[in-house]
């Protein structure tokens, strides 16, 4: 079997093993430009007449570096000689996904060009060129940042049911070998290089690294891996979309309603499963809703209280008597009615002090200094040992607790600023600060009881919060 038969045969078996489109279906198919995206559009136009779909291109240029315009003029020509339609963006990275890093932003970016083009465009499916080397990677930069078994999956093949990975079980290697045998160019992005990015940093040394020191066959492994948690993230996503059926109370195409008590019974990882299949019932995808926003759901339920969630995608998630209820709005949530936007981010401690980080969504600046700040309010700083480092600084969750030094006992967060005679529109605007134990300090609150020095070796270090917008 020639090269360019071998490449192509894996993407038939790849196509019908996981049933990615009909051929009614029309394919969006996502290049960049490089390599792999290359080697899926060519590769699916040589199988258009067996796959017999309708195919489009699309390119997001991110305008990041001197060769982005050079790079979509060389996609859409290759578009062109194809026959194929093409569409293209220019996007501004920093003004329309703010507070988020680089790559996050330039995803975010493509995912929702790519919406766009689903819903204007009446495309059915969106193919990435995401191939055997991605998955790996993805499945260790899970497993550093801590994941669940859907983590542990990677890149799944199909996602969301209308996001297809065609190369998902090709290597890098006969990607490279079916371009060059065609005769095709591509252009390299210099970025994959720069191991300032995790992945990057996943790809050129740790992978390299587990190779020669721990596991020769640690390639096979990640993948066996994925092809395990894939298995059985199945038949966990099966449970909850019958558990689901068993507490709906009502659906229709925009909101779903479900017992409150029951769903609140049942344990923290089926009950993330159930709602994140409530949210996929009613948006018909799970972008941008992440962990802090199933935790924030998770909290909710296990108050008495009644309450609100704007999460994103202009989804209202409301909790009262024993109903909840999770809607599709027709217009952007107001603001000020919403604990969220959501943030969380691991903070190591610096190895020079001080240090300053200006929190995104106008959550203020944090100071972490060696020493106490002088001219301050008492309230607006807290010492603590360095032991405790790493702190997860975050946005407030509803249910949110702590046990304040010399108060005994448990205490509601919204009490205590209450208390405290903290305005409510200032109230979800103070980063918390916690530890794996839980909450050990909110800026114009008492510090945790766990927020104590254990023995004389530990290092005080101070961390001081005052308000400046983004």
């Amino acid at each position: 079997m020639n090269t360019q038969s071998f490449f192509l045969k894996k993407i038939i078996t790849t196509l019908t093993i996981h049933k990615m489109w009909h051929k009614e279906d029309s394919i969006l198919i996502a290049v960049s430009g490089g390599a792999d995206s290359m080697a899926l559009l060519h590769g699916l136009s040589d199988l258009k007449d067996l796959h017999g779909a309708f195919m489009g291109v699309a390119h997001l240029n991110h305008g990041l570096r001197p060769e982005a315009d050079e790079e979509e003029s060389f996609v859409a020509d290759q578009a062109a000689r194809l026959g194929m339609p093409f569409h293209s963006r220019k996007a501004c990275l920093e003004r329309e996904h703010p507070g988020l890093g680089c790559e996050e932003a330039g995803r975010a970016a493509r995912y929702d060009f790519f919406h766009f083009l689903m819903k204007t465009k009446n495309y059915t499916r969106i193919a990435t060129a995401h191939h055997a080397d991605d998955r790996r990677e993805q499945i260790l930069m899970n497993l550093v940042r801590g994941c669940g078994p859907d983590g542990l999956e990677g890149i799944p093949a199909v996602r969301d049911g209308f996001i297809v990975r065609p190369l998902i079980t090709t290597e890098r290697e006969p990607i490279i070998t079916y371009l060059q045998t065609k005769g095709l160019s591509w252009k390299e992005d210099p970025s994959n290089r720069d191991t300032r990015f995790l992945r990057n940093r996943i790809r050129h040394q740790l992978i390299p690294l587990l190779e020669e020191n721990f596991n020769p066959a640690i390639r096979k492994a990640l993948l066996r891996t994925g092809d395990i948690a894939a298995e059985e993230n199945r038949w966990m996503n099966t449970m909850a979309e019958k558990t689901y059926g068993r507490l709906l109370l009502k659906e229709n195409g925009n909101s779903v309603s479900m017992d409150k008590n029951e769903l609140s019974k049942l344990l923290p990882g089926h009950q993330a499963r159930v709602l994140r299949h409530a949210i996929f019932r009613i948006q018909g995808h799970l972008q941008a809703m992440g962990q802090p926003h199933i935790e924030a759901m998770h909290k909710a339920l296990q108050s008495t209280e009644s309450s609100e969630l704007h999460l994103p995608g202009k989804i209202l998630v409301r909790l009262s008597q024993n109903i909840l209820e999770i809607k599709k709005t027709g217009h952007p949530l107001r603001k000020k009615e919403s604990p969220l936007p959501f943030f969380s981010k691991e903070l190591h401690l610096p190895e020079k002090l001080p240090a300053s980080i200006l929190l995104p969504h106008d959550f203020g600046r944090l100071e972490i200094l060696d020493q106490q700040p002088s001219n301050t309010p008492a309230d607006m700083y807290t010492s603590l040992s360095d032991r405790l480092f790493p702190l997860t600084i975050r946005a407030p969750l509803p249910g949110d607790r702590m046990h304040p030094w010399g108060r005994g006992g448990s205490r509601k967060l919204m009490r205590l600023f209450s208390e405290k005679k903290v305005p409510k529109e200032l109230r979800r605007k103070r980063p918390v600060i916690a530890v794996k134990e839980g909450i050990i300090w909110v800026p114009g609150l008492p510090p945790d009881e766990k927020n104590k020095a254990e023995n004389s070796n530990d290092r005080p270090v101070w961390l001081l919060w005052y308000d400046e917008k983004l």
